[in-house]
């Protein structure tokens, strides 16, 4: 997935979480957006990252 689409996703969980009235389905549906938003934090982390020594030498 791109960037763009797992912020589409999570912002439709939020829109989902909100809706629901059922807690279980709740408490799985905050748990979906939290494994999202660890994705677009890491996904974010590394497109901000200058590359280390090692990505631009090669490993060796």
């Amino acid at each position: 997935m791109t960037l763009k689409q797992l912020k589409i996703s999570y912002a439709d969980l939020l829109l989902q979480i909100e809706a629901t009235s059922s807690r279980k389905e709740g408490l799985q549906l905050i748990r979906q957006a939290d494994k999202i938003l660890t994705a677009i934090h890491l996904m974010e982390e590394k497109l901000l990252l200058p590359p280390s020594w090692q990505e631009i030498l090669g490993e060796r």
